[in-house]
């Protein structure tokens, strides 16, 4: 009988709220206000198994929540990395001191084509994210791009490759099928694509200083806890 091995699990992904200053209709969470309390999300951090490096707070958007610098400094005095995904909107109004606290920051990027990109998530959010990827560029701050792959910009993966290739302080980018849960159960017609689409679009895509990760369950994701 063949055994299955257990990867140890690295990262630990905290929910920190449900709340989202975006809509974008293919979200895997639902904006309905759930929030994970301060003290319990400490208690989360100090229970951690010792695999953990990383600590990443998502959401929702995580920078709605007040006391996310408190958080990171938190998670950084346990000896964790951090890392925080974020649709770049709220972020101008971090300073510096705090942005420090955060080793890795996560963006959104779904075309290379302002058109497509806004349709799916926000008008504007292409530049939000252009601009906040030259910000952190010159700050020095490593970045990861997120992507959700869906009927609309599936034929787009090769020409963002391109624009992502610009950025060497990309570190890696992941492309996630989409997944019909949450807000996204809602259109599932409009954005559902199958198995054989998703790999023929994820085929042969490379960073030169990135890893290309291409996931069709976000959820199975093996190395990461889920809180």
């Amino acid at each position: 009988m063949q055994q299955t091995i257990a990867l140890k699990k690295t990262i630990a992904a905290i929910e920190l709220t449900s709340r989202c200053n975006l809509n974008c209709g293919f979200c895997v969470s639902m904006d309905d206000n759930v929030e994970m309390p301060t003290q319990k999300v400490k208690a989360v951090i100090d229970q951690l198994s010792p695999s953990i490096t990383r600590v990443v707070f998502i959401g929702g958007e995580p920078l709605l929540r007040k006391d996310l610098p408190e958080l990171l400094a938190y998670a950084k005095a346990k000896g964790h990395e951090t890392k925080v995904h974020t649709n770049g909107y709220l972020l101008p109004a971090w300073k510096e001191e705090q942005l420090a606290l955060i080793d890795i920051l996560n963006v959104p990027l779904d075309s290379y084509k302002q058109a497509v990109n806004d349709t799916m998530r926000a008008p504007g959010s292409f530049h939000v994210t252009l601009r906040t990827l030259d910000w952190m560029r010159r700050l020095g701050k490593k970045i990861s791009i997120t992507t959700v792959l869906t009927k609309e910009n599936y034929a787009d993966m090769h020409g963002l490759r391109d624009l992502l290739a610009q950025y060497d302080h990309i570190v890696s980018w992941k492309i996630f099928k989409f997944h019909p849960t949450g807000n996204g159960e809602r259109n599932r017609e409009r954005f559902s694509i199958s198995e054989e689409i998703f790999d023929a679009a994820t085929q042969d895509l490379r960073l030169p200083n990135a890893k290309v990760f291409a996931v069709k369950d976000f959820f199975s994701w093996q190395t990461a806890e889920f809180y």
